[in-house]
């Protein structure tokens, strides 16, 4: 009932959770905020217990401290936000309180360095080959494309060139993602490497009805923010060379604005400025040049509308979502990609989450 955008405001419920270590649930857990996010970033945790509940020095062991974290609705089964480990604890001895943190574990491949060029396997195979070297599962499509041919004759420039030492699996498995057009995260135990949801899927409903008889909003806050910069024309160039064919070129891609750059000036008829990007990526030929220009041009006007949203908490919405946002009677009534859901519980609050959602206004896009 929660989730109906026009359904009662008034529901109730009894969340619970449980943080399990080693199959165990740890007494005196306190409060946790779960962040997930998306665009090829970690999820993260933050934990605090009363460590004086159970054995005192429970804590104080050497890593891996792995940890379940879950949640329960109304006597419902538990179900897992996160499993990740800690990264850092902090003790306050006096009052016997713990603070623990940490990420999913796609740190396992954050802090693992590669100089591999995996030079005769696909970008699925090099997936699975990596989660099962950290004792993980694997959820992969398949694809066809040996990492060779996305270099040609330079495809271990990656992994091989003169800052390898700073090249790490995850490094390495986001670029290939990017490549095949694929989204790469961490679920609990299982590494995701697959092509991303359609972006025609049915989406979540924020529905805001503005003041009169009656004011209702399916949530506690919702804050609208738009980058008046980004909503102008965008150029994205991408200059390039080809040591093979020993020649440099550049290839462009234009996000042109909606009404406010349709338009032949702004009140002052002055002509809208584009705002212009250059990236220099060395080896790339001229059809992956363009394709890396037409991604950055949408990966850069996705920053011009941001919806910050406030709500009881659930446990249905991923990153992998899409957000549509009515009611307000503004240009902000559009569908929206989920950059990330923090998720909150405890004694004084109850819980609650918070969404930052993001999106351009529509747009065409151009290439040259």
């Amino acid at each position: 009932m929660i989730n109906d955008p026009f359904g009662p405001q008034d529901a109730t419920r009894a969340p619970r959770l449980r943080v399990l270590w080693n199959n165990k649930a740890i007494p005196g857990v306190v409060s946790l905020s779960v962040t997930t996010n998306n665009y090829y970033q970690c999820d993260t945790f933050n934990l605090s217990v009363a460590a004086s509940a159970g054995d005192p020095g429970w804590w104080d062991i050497n890593p891996p401290m792995i940890l379940d974290i879950q949640i329960g609705i109304d006597g419902g089964a538990w179900q897992s936000l996160l499993i990740g480990e800690v990264d850092h604890q902090q003790f306050h001895i006096q009052t016997g309180l713990l603070e623990l943190s940490g990420r999913d574990l796609s740190a396992r491949f954050i802090e693992a360095k590669t100089q591999e060029a995996f030079v005769n396997q696909t970008a699925s195979q090099v997936a699975v080959t990596l989660a099962a070297r950290h004792g993980l599962a694997s959820s992969v499509t398949a694809t066809n494309t040996l990492i060779g041919r996305y270099y040609e004759q330079d495809h271990s420039h990656l992994t091989m060139g003169q800052f390898s030492r700073t090249t790490t699996e995850w490094d390495l498995l986001t670029t290939l993602a990017r490549f095949e057009g694929f989204d790469v995260f961490m679920l609990g135990t299982v590494l995701h490497f697959q092509a991303p949801p359609l972006e025609t899927a049915e989406p979540y409903v924020l529905n805001y009805t503005p003041p009169g008889p009656v004011q209702r909003l399916n949530g506690t806050s919702l804050n609208l923010e738009r980058s008046l910069t980004l909503a102008k024309d965008v150029q994205v160039d991408v200059r390039s060379w080809s040591s093979r064919q020993g020649r440099a070129f550049t290839k462009t891609a234009r996000a042109i604005g909606g009404k406010a750059a349709a338009a032949s000036g702004g009140s002052s008829g002055k002509p809208t400025t584009t705002q212009k990007y250059v990236f220099v990526r060395p080896n790339l030929n001229e059809d992956q040049a363009q394709k890396l220009a037409n991604q950055m041009a949408r990966d850069i006007t996705l920053h011009e509308r941001v919806v910050a949203a406030e709500m009881p908490g659930e446990l249905t919405l991923t990153p992998r979502n899409m957000v549509k946002l009515q009611g307000t009677g503004t240009s902000f009534d559009q569908t929206y990609f989920i950059a990330s859901i923090t998720r909150s519980l405890s004694f004084s609050e109850g819980f609650r989450q918070s969404m930052r959602l993001k999106n351009s206004s529509p747009r065409t896009q151009t290439q040259v």
